[in-house]
């Protein structure tokens, strides 16, 4: 079993503080990949497909 040390300890807080937005986007992309995965519906799933075609500003044309 492994143990922080108290510099991993202070290094890990820090690293979180300077990078909230990516912590931020990670947990988005976990609680939506767990939705889509466990709980969406079909309908669900096709609004979600929807709104990724029509508003993401990410999607890319294939």
């Amino acid at each position: 079993m492994s143990q922080y040390t108290e510099e991993q300890r202070k290094y890990t807080k820090q690293w979180k503080r300077d990078n909230k937005e990516y912590n931020r986007l990670m947990s988005y992309r976990s609680t939506a990949r767990l939705f889509a995965r466990k709980y969406a519906t079909k309908e669900d799933m096709e609004i979600l497909g929807m709104l990724f075609k029509e508003k993401n500003p990410n999607a890319k044309e294939s």
